[in-house]
């Protein structure tokens, strides 16, 4: 069934005055609250009564009711935050007995990322005129910078604030789309992923691997070292971390560099992606399982700093955005030992090798351009 509407997230840099950052960081707390509170009544009722159902969404959210009644503290917030957090955690459970994922755990204040969600409602969320200023709720007015400019605001269904390590803060926007098909160009490519070059194309092109944590490996080792330091004198001096104000200043500078290296594999990816959508109408790639291959700990960190699962996943959203087509192909198949010429196979193949000679046809093959043609090949041949 062919999808009409999608959803497309705006990252949005916002700057709020103190008594903004004093309401965020205040509506982190009520919601951390909320989940925390609830999780521990859920996990009591199961071992009081195991053999009770589930309660439903709805049941969850009037809770909030009366525990208002209860903290009375909590009408200080945005209320949708507050329902928000109770969405999240029935999510969280519902997602623990469908697909046996991890089971929802209680919240710290002191972890490095917090982040609270509201929902749209009666323009309670909204760019002005110029777009350089958003409206948020229970917050007002704060300047903003955001990645692309969209027209109506109507389309915005919730937003999401965070305080990231760094000490900056971000909203990101959720907005409903109209699919746009982009021109056909009646082309096709097969992508290799590797670790030398980042991807090679069944056209002959490699692009280089980009290497953002081996470029910065040196700074980031030295800014650690520096953070270690600080964290054994605040513990020689009787203090904790979180009252040490050097240790604190020494997290960001680490936070912002990660943050930069962060960015630096986003955008690229984003360029990347947005690039092979819009030159080719079918796309055929390998279906790579990173979770098998990031266990080898001689490469983990190189397959980890190329990031194949976020192109691969970026590659996918933008080719139903745009109406494109991924074909994904089997990783079991041997794509570089067969000849793309020929089609025979060849075991003797080793590892290491770069460049090849098939026996049979006697054409001499580069290894990552044979595996993307036959990946193409496949790819077409399924579907077919």
């Amino acid at each position: 069934m062919e999808v009409k509407n999608l959803y497309k997230g705006v990252q949005c840099r916002i700057y709020p005055n103190k008594e903004q950052k004093q309401l965020i960081h205040m509506t982190f707390g009520h919601t951390r609250f909320i989940w925390n509170k609830m999780l521990d009544m859920l996990i009591s009722r199961y071992k009081n009564n195991p053999d009770l159902s589930f309660p439903s969404k709805y049941r969850l959210r009037n809770l909030i009711k009366s525990m208002k009644y209860e903290y009375p503290w909590l009408k200080d917030v945005d209320s949708r935050a507050l329902y928000s957090s109770v969405d999240d955690l029935y999510s969280a459970f519902q997602n623990l007995f469908k697909y046996s994922s991890k089971h929802p755990r209680f919240k710290s204040k002191h972890r490095n990322k917090q982040s609270y969600r509201t929902q749209y409602s009666n323009q309670n969320i909204r760019l002005n005129s110029n777009q350089r200023f958003i409206k948020l709720p229970k917050l007002g007015w704060i300047y903003c910078r955001k990645s692309i400019d969209f027209i109506e605001n109507k389309n915005i269904k919730s937003a999401t604030i965070k305080c990231l390590p760094s000490n900056k803060y971000e909203v990101t926007l959720i907005m409903e789309s109209e699919k746009q098909a982009l021109p056909t160009t009646n082309r096709s490519i097969g992508i290799d992923l590797g670790l030398k070059y980042f991807l090679i194309t069944s056209e002959g092109k490699k692009i280089n691997n980009q290497q953002f944590i081996k470029n910065n490996i040196q700074k980031f080792k030295r800014e650690q070292r520096k953070l270690s330091k600080r964290a054994l004198i605040a513990k020689q001096s009787g203090k904790s971390l979180h009252e040490a104000k050097n240790y604190q200043k020494q997290c960001i500078k680490v936070a912002k560099l990660s943050e930069k290296i962060k960015n630096q594999r986003k955008n690229f990816s984003h360029q990347l992606s947005k690039y092979i959508v819009r030159n080719y109408d079918v796309i055929c790639i390998e279906n790579l399982a990173v979770n098998f291959l990031i266990k080898n700990h001689k490469l983990s960190r190189a397959i980890s700093d190329v990031s194949w699962f976020e192109f691969v996943r970026r590659l996918k959203y933008k080719a139903q955005w745009y109406n494109k087509q991924i074909i994904q192909v089997s990783r079991f198949y041997p794509s570089t030992k067969i000849c793309s010429t020929c089609g025979a196979y060849n075991s003797k193949i080793k590892l290491g090798v770069d460049k090849w000679t098939c026996p049979k046809c006697k054409t001499l093959h580069d290894r990552d351009i044979n595996a993307a043609k036959n990946i193409l090949y496949k790819g077409i041949k399924n579907k077919v």
